[in-house]
């Protein structure tokens, strides 16, 4: 199956069960027409936790996440945000209450320049915010020096990998409390989605909460303190990574070994 997979341990950065979540869906139905697309999705997401959504392409990843931070209103449900039920708000409120959601294939501002497009990950942020506004361009631009040495080149004529890193700065740009990452790894090298595993154990030790959507699960498995397997949009298996690691049924069915493009890596102790 390749490398073993072993996820972070939770006590290393604050993770932990205690306490309300700080995201929990509850019974989540959401249907693109008359077809039925999830079929009572339930999970939770605990403050400092990384979270994975693993599946096979169709399954139900996406979808869940465009019905957290209300890019689809969902038939039956509930989803509760820091204690605030946010069930079918628009997303833009929902983005105002601190989730942000970084969405599959990057959707970044093609025309805009770079430090444009961080900068409409900041629109929501009060004139009164705008010195730490400017702190936070400094640090994404930091973050990823690439960006500071492109911030004046249009997005579109970035590579994927850039585009990538553009996208998930300029949510993180937005101040979340809970960061969406949708398929962060889609259509990279191997090289670069070890980069992108990297970035969110980076995030999460500096205390940012993620809810990660992925197809590579060795990659997700590798960074998240828990996991959802979500099949036919269903839950069908729960539980910590390290233990879905070595759950035959997982094993079988998404950790081809070769397949998976990045090597799990022990947590930093």
């Amino acid at each position: 199956m390749g490398a073993e997979v072993v996820g972070p341990d939770p006590r290393q950065n604050g993770a932990g069960r205690a306490g309300a979540p700080l995201l929990r869906v509850s019974d989540l139905f959401v249907n693109y027409g008359q077809v039925e697309a999830l079929h009572g999705i339930s999970l939770d997401v605990y403050p400092g936790e990384v979270v994975a959504i693993i599946g096979s392409n169709g399954a139900g990843k996406s979808t869940t996440m465009r019905a957290i931070s209300g890019m689809l209103v969902p038939r039956a449900g509930r989803v509760v945000f820091d204690g605030r039920d946010v069930t079918g708000l628009p997303s833009h409120e929902i983005v105002r209450l601190g989730l942000v959601h970084v969405p599959e294939g990057r959707q970044i501002f093609a025309n805009q320049s770079v430090r444009d497009n961080l900068m409409l990950g900041a629109f929501q942020q009060p004139r009164s915010r705008a010195a730490e506004t400017a702190e936070r361009l400094r640090r994404e631009l930091d973050r990823f020096p690439v960006l500071r040495e492109r911030q004046d080149q249009r997005a579109g004529t970035l590579s994927g990998g850039e585009q990538q890193m553009l996208a998930i700065s300029r949510g993180l740009m937005a101040r979340p409390k809970l960061l969406l990452l949708d398929e962060p790894s889609m259509g990279l090298a191997p090289l670069l989605v070890r980069q992108v595993a990297e970035t969110v154990r980076q995030l999460n030790s500096e205390g940012v909460t993620i809810l990660l959507v992925e197809q590579l699960a060795m990659m997700a498995l590798s960074v998240a303190h828990r996991a959802y397997v979500i099949q036919n949009g269903v839950v069908r298996i729960e539980g910590p990574s390290a233990g879905l690691a070595r759950n035959p049924e997982v094993i079988r069915a998404y950790l081809g070994g070769a397949a998976q493009q990045v090597e799990a890596q022990p947590p930093a102790g």
